[in-house]
Formats: C-alpha cells, sequence, structure tokens
C-alpha cells in the first residue's frame, strides 16, 4: 500500500538532481549469498574500459603510423591522444565500491585514486533502497533509464561511502521495479518508488500490498474522452487533448514541408536518378506523417475489468494493436504521469507487467485512477 513521503526523505528536486550525478557514473552488480547476506559491487568500470581501450586503439594507430609512414607530427598528435586517454580512464577503471552487507554490519572496501579503504559501520545505516527516473540527453536523441541505489545516513557513514550508492541501471521500468522490489525485500528496508511525480516510500512489509480501494467515482464526466462501453466496469477511452493534436500537427506540416523541399531538390539534380528512389522517398514521409495524424485521432483504448483481470486494449480506428491483461489482485499502484507536451498519462503498476494510457487531460488520468482503484483495490 503507498504511503506518504516520509519527512527525512530528500525534496523531489533535489533527489532528482543528485540522483543524476551520482546514477550517470556508477554502475555494478548484486550478489545474494545468503538470507540477509547481500554483496553489493559499485564501480565506474565500464567507464574507464571505454575511454582505456580508445587509448589502446589510438597507441596502436601511433605504432602503426611509426612503421608504415614515418610522419613525426602524426606520430605524436596519436600518442598524445593515447596517453590522455589512458589517463582518463585509469581511474574510473579503477574506482570500486564493495558492501557485504549482513544482518548485524556492512563491511565496506573503497578503492579509488591508487588507495584502499577497508571498514565497517552499522547496519542502521542504510535507510532505503531507491528506484528512479532519470532521462540522458545527448546531443540528437534523450533515453530513459531507471537507476537502482541505496540511501545511506550521512552521518554514519565514511566519505568512502556516497549518500547515494548506485548500484545497477535498467531500460525497462517493470524490471526495475522488480528488482529493487528484490533488493528491499532481501534486505528488509523500505522501498523509496521516486519514479513518478512525487516519492513514495513503502515499508518491507508492504511491497507486494495490492493497491488501496477507492469510492465509486460514478459515471465519467463529460468532456474527457471517457465513456462506457457496454457497463460500468468497460470503458472507451481516446487519447489526444487539442494541444497535444495540435502540436503533432505542426509536426507534420513542418515534415511534408522538408520532404517536399527534399524532393524539389533531388527532382532538379537531373540525371538518371530514377522515379522509383523518389517515389520510395515519398512513401516514407506519407507513412510517418499519416502514422502521426492517426495517433492524433485514431488512438483509443478499452479498458475493462472482469473475470478477475484487467484487460487494456490499444486500438487505431476499428483494429486492434495489442492486448494485455493484469489479474486485478496483482494491481499494487496506480500511477499519473507529469503532464508533457502531449498531455500526461496512466500508469496500473503489478510485478506482472506495466499498463499505461498516454497522452491524455490531467482530469481524464485522475478519473481512470480513481476507477482502476475501485476496481481493483481491496
Amino acid at each position: 500500500m503507498p504511503h506518504a513521503p516520509s519527512e527525512a526523505m530528500p525534496s523531489r528536486k533535489a533527489a532528482r538532481s543528485r540522483a543524476f550525478v551520482q546514477q550517470s557514473r556508477r554502475m555494478g552488480r548484486v550478489e545474494r549469498l545468503a538470507p540477509g547476506h547481500v554483496r553489493v559491487v559499485s564501480s565506474t568500470r565500464l567507464f574507464g574500459f571505454l575511454f582505456g581501450g580508445a587509448g589502446i586503439a589510438l597507441a596502436a594507430g601511433a605504432v602503426a603510423a611509426g612503421l608504415h609512414q614515418p610522419e613525426p607530427g602524426l606520430v605524436a598528435a596519436l600518442a598524445a591522444m593515447s596517453l590522455l586517454f589512458l589517463a582518463v580512464g585509469f581511474l574510473p577503471a579503477w574506482d570500486r565500491i564493495v558492501l557485504e552487507i549482513r544482518p548485524g554490519s556492512i563491511e565496506f572496501e573503497r578503492r579509488s585514486r591508487r588507495k584502499r579503504e577497508h571498514g565497517t559501520v552499522p547496519r542502521e545505516a542504510l535507510l532505503r533502497v531507491r528506484s528512479d527516473r532519470v532521462v540522458r540527453r545527448g546531443n540528437d536523441h534523450s533515453e530513459v533509464r531507471y537507476p537502482l541505489s541505496l540511501v545511506f545516513d550521512p552521518a554514519r557513514v565514511p566519505q568512502a561511502i556516497p549518500a547515494e550508492l548506485a548500484v545497477r541501471e535498467f531500460r525497462d521500468e517493470a524490471r526495475a521495479r522488480a528488482e529493487a522490489e528484490a533488493l528491499a525485500r532481501d534486505l528488509v528496508l523500505p522501498l523509496e518508488d521516486a519514479i513518478g511525480r512525487e516519492p513514495v516510500l513503502r515499508p518491507p512489509d508492504a511491497l507486494d500490498a495490492r493497491v488501496a480501494r477507492e469510492d465509486d467515482p460514478g459515471p465519467p464526466p463529460p468532456g474527457l474522452g471517457i465513456h462506457r462501453a457496454g457497463g460500468p466496469a468497460e470503458l472507451e477511452v481516446t487519447s489526444g487533448t487539442p494541444r497535444g493534436r495540435a502540436l503533432l500537427v505542426g509536426v507534420a506540416i513542418a515534415s511534408l514541408s522538408t520532404s517536399a523541399a527534399g524532393l524539389a531538390f533531388m527532382a532538379g539534380l537531373g540525371g538518371s536518378r530514377p522515379i522509383a528512389v523518389l517515389a520510395a522517398f515519398a512513401g516514407v514521409e506519407l507513412v510517418f506523417v499519416a502514422m502521426l495524424l492517426s495517433t492524433a485521432w485514431l488512438q483509443h483504448w478499452r479498458l475493462s475489468a472482469a473475470m478477475g483481470c484487467l484487460e487494456l486494449e490499444r486500438r487505431l480506428g476499428p483494429v486492434t494493436v495489442s492486448r494485455k491483461r493484469v489479474p486485478l489482485m496483482k494491481i499494487e499502484g496506480v500511477r499519473a504521469a507529469a503532464s508533457g507536451p502531449l498531455g500526461s498519462g496512466l500508469t496500473i503498476l503489478s510485478d506482472a507487467r506495466i499498463l499505461r494510457i498516454p497522452q491524455l487531460r490531467s482530469e481524464a488520468v485522475e478519473w481512470l485512477r480513481c476507477w482502476v482503484a475501485f476496481q481493483a483495490g481491496e
């Protein structure tokens, strides 16, 4: 059963900022050795090996250039770059934290900057397990990751152990959720779920608790894109918001304009360019625009609770694209996603799978959250 955030938990903004710094640098593994005995390894080895491998490749290039094309300037440049990459990769490849977590104590070993630190801290210094969501932005893309970390009391651990130690990182939220619950269960610790808009702290005995039942929200209010389909336990949900649809139309127009300019330029070049190539280019563009517009106007969802299961169908017009089911008794939470350019979204959580309905109005998300809690809660 979800609990309100504890006062000891960090603010949402500060927690996300610190999580991004820690989680973007460390990776590791978890080994379950015995009941209550867990070994956690956290390191920046992968980061170091990437730079070290680049340094070795540059060193090989310098040797090859010296043997086959003896140009001192080129060899010196490659050698200097190789030394730089090797130096940058050495410290991260060496840095590692190992924790032996037992019921009564935590033994740690920190290896960094050519020195080793050993010690023991009380078991009570480990406060909770944390699961978070971070967005990594690159030059031309962004990706969502779900890091798993251990949160310590900074007043009871040495500087060798960070207050929030990243352990593992996942691409899939369902797997991240399952691993976080498993680790919290093994260590008998609370789990801080910080993936949603606000952190939620779940005690060890409520990790598998069913979602709390709420009152019947009644018939869906008009104007939200939600309609009953055959009965109170079956709903038809239309995706899309006015702002989101306008944005998708803008993207479609910009894409068509760019493609038309590209086709005109290619046609103006003349030559023996086959018509089939231009037609294929135009066909790909039309398919892309059709997908955008179908997402804006044709996408809808059928949500029904029957025979002990919650079923979610995704449809594009009359075509059923996907169908997913989860037992009602396995639903552990219902979360409203943060609002974005295309709208908000509803996330239904369970250990088996995670169901999502995106691109909704905030009022529709809140009504659906109450409806799912009424149908699945206890």
